[in-house]
């Protein structure tokens, strides 16, 4: 049986299963694709999942070290200034989707 049950196994759903898996916490991950696609549907990670992929040690094997939070983010058509906020944690990761779902780790089958 499963505890939880995530939509997609785009890199932030396998992520997301594969940290759950390490908690102890049964995931079902569900995709309408068979196999990986080759078309590229994102040309980067944004937010938490960054931090994630660093973590993990797969942000080095992306694009190298991880670099400082990103000074400013476009959202809904606004410039946001990020360095306004005392702490800031946005990092963003230009890579291919593609690529980031070639390295991801898929969570162990029970």
């Amino acid at each position: 049986m499963q505890d939880v049950v995530i939509a997609g196994a785009g890199p932030n759903g396998l992520m997301l299963a594969c940290e759950l898996a390490l908690a102890g916490i049964r995931p079902l991950v569900l995709e309408r694709l068979p196999e990986p696609t080759e078309e590229n549907r994102a040309n980067g990670l944004v937010g938490q999942v960054v931090c994630l992929l660093d973590r993990r040690g797969l942000h080095d094997r992306l694009a190298g070290p991880i670099g400082p939070p990103a000074p400013a983010f476009v959202f809904g058509g606004m410039r946001l200034d990020l360095t306004l906020p005392e702490h800031n944690s946005l990092h963003i990761l230009g890579v291919p989707q593609r690529q980031v779902a070639a390295i991801t780790p898929r969570p162990s089958p029970r």
